[in-house]
């Protein structure tokens, strides 16, 4: 299987990681990136070339085969089996299997020693005492001490635990490798989304919260009301009269769900509903029905937020406020997956002739996105997610918008900027439409650098040499260049050095400062940043 080039460097990175003592990687891709080919070439470095055994877990018996599937085509000679209730397989004693957290969670000791385990969409995985990810994985270590973690996720984020890597029980210890969304939409691997304005929003002031998110009983109360079902009823059939094919719809709960399906039959839209209460082979037929045009909208609760892969999605109505970025961004993966006109797009493809089939295929604009609860305004948009420490306190969003500048105000906030005074909050739907973006910056280039070089110390960690680039309006971005590091920080830091100067470089920092500001490096043509929270992120240097 031949692999894209952000694929192919995310493994090399990831190997780079275990080869340099490190463990427990977490492995950051958007949703419709291609994990599975990646997990693949993953195990085939462990079991083909190591002869490991391992396990591959999913949360959903779908994500199953199609884990399946892939490792067949990576490693078509290798023992694979699947340990699914759903497939009816228990198979035991294969280099790899295959299986669904609930079917393997009571019957981790017969799958005997295992080596690593691999995690698909692991931002599910609670660290709580009890749970039945960490069952799994405490009887996996008790017959080997020294198993291996790897784990997959558009999301590196719990709304109860914080960042995947961090906090008290976190099953990951970094992140090496990290592909970003704007990376692979600018890269025409994706498709971009688009706001649109919305007829109502949510109203949130005072809403409760229980671990970590809105409690869901409330919630569903205030996003249930006419005005809102109404709202969201004008601006999907508006957006599939203008062109636009495939529209799902996330309500907040079964009821909230039958009634915006209801309104959008009534208005003419052709709408079916899939639920948690919808029986397993009708939740197939209905979304294959769904992929094939029999209707054009499809709502749902909370089922088909992950492993769901209907590429001609292109309006998204996000009628359930969410306080988990996680679920935010699952979400907004829906409807990111291209289509081209030419069908399969070869990995070798150039970024122009992938533009070219995108914008003649069936969704040439992107993904309409409908923010009926604030999300953009509380995680901000799909490339440049703030994923916050560990959610907690209020319900209240974070910021509210001004209707009459449309500036990011504090909710405590009584007077914006401009001058408009927001009113005390009421317990009814705002009809402002919101108008925040639902992608952030481009990557930007620039020219005409100069570059300096500083020593940078921080406690418990090795000296780095700091790479400042610097422009007429001041500095631009920074790079850190961990020298002495013997794991994939080092390892970065002698491709930076092979690629800006040439060689290997000395065996300590302060040498290669003094080098460096004695000599500095090969002339730079231009870099290109891409914002990354507070930061620009360094995404390509072009020499001269």
């Amino acid at each position: 299987m031949q692999l894209r080039p952000y694929q192919q460097d995310v493994i090399e990175k990831t190997i780079t990681y275990w080869r340099g003592g490190g463990h427990n990687p977490l492995i950051v891709v958007p949703t419709g990136g291609g994990k599975n080919p990646i997990q693949g070439h993953l195990c085939r470095f462990l079991v083909g070339d190591h002869k490991r055994r391992g396990l591959l877990l999913s949360h959903r018996a779908e994500l199953v085969t199609q884990t399946y599937e892939a490792i067949r085509k990576i490693m078509p000679h290798a023992d694979v089996g699947i340990w699914s209730a759903t497939h009816g397989q228990r198979r035991v004693g294969a280099d790899i299997t295959i299986g669904t957290r609930d079917s393997v969670a009571g019957h981790i000791a017969q799958m005997g020693r295992l080596n690593f385990i691999g995690v698909d969409e692991c931002h599910l995985m609670s660290t709580k005492d009890g749970t039945r990810y960490r069952k799994i994985l405490e009887g996996a270590r008790a017959s080997y001490d020294r198993l291996e973690l790897f784990g997959l996720s558009a999301s590196p984020h719990r709304a109860d635990q914080g960042l995947l890597t961090e906090g008290e029980g976190a099953y990951f210890d970094a992140c090496p490798a990290e592909v970003g969304v704007r990376q692979l939409v600018d890269d025409a691997w994706l498709s971009p989304m688009v706001s649109g304005d919305v007829g109502a929003q949510i109203d949130m002031s005072g809403l409760k919260t229980r671990n970590g998110e809105f409690v869901a009983e409330e919630l569903e109360l205030r996003a249930d009301i006419d005005e809102v079902t109404m709202a969201v009823v004008k601006d999907v059939s508006a957006a599939l009269s203008s062109g636009r094919r495939m529209a799902m719809v996330f309500a907040c709960g079964v009821k909230h769900a039958m009634h915006l399906c209801e309104a959008m039959r009534a208005a003419g839209v052709t709408s079916e509903i899939v639920t948690g209460l919808t029986d397993k082979a009708q939740r197939a037929r209905l979304i294959a029905d769904y992929k094939a045009g029999a209707f054009r909208c499809l709502v749902n609760v909370d089922v088909l937020t992950t492993g769901f892969d209907a590429p001609g999605v292109d309006v998204l109505a996000m009628v359930r406020p969410t306080r988990s970025a996680s679920l935010h961004v699952q979400i907004g993966g829906r409807g990111m997956r291209p289509v081209y006109a030419c069908g399969m797009m070869p990995p070798d493809s150039t970024v122009e002739y992938r533009r070219e089939q995108m914008a003649a295929g069936p969704k040439p604009r992107g993904c309409l996105y409908l923010d009926y609860g604030g999300n953009l305004a509380r995680h901000g948009p799909f490339d440049d997610v703030n994923f916050r420490p560990k959610s907690g306190g209020g319900g209240d969003a974070p910021v509210k918008v001004c209707p009459k500048c449309y500036r990011l105000n504090a909710t405590a906030k009584l007077i914006c900027e401009c001058g408009h005074e927001f009113p005390a909050p009421e317990k009814k739907a705002n009809a402002r439409a919101s108008r925040l973006p639902a992608m952030g910056t481009r990557a930007e280039r620039h020219g005409d650098i100069t570059i300096a070089y500083a020593l940078h110390e921080k406690a418990g960690r090795a000296p780095m040499v700091r790479v400042d680039y610097v422009s007429s309006i001041g500095k631009v971005a920074s790079e850190w260049l961990c020298i002495e590091d013997t794991g994939w920080l080092g390892e970065r830091a002698w491709r930076w050095w092979a690629k800006c100067v040439g060689g290997e470089p000395y065996a300590t920092t302060a040498e290669c400062l003094a080098h460096l500001k004695a000599h500095g490096q090969r002339p730079v043509a231009w870099i290109e940043t891409a914002r990354k929270g507070r930061y620009n992120e360094v995404t390509h240097v072009e020499l001269a």
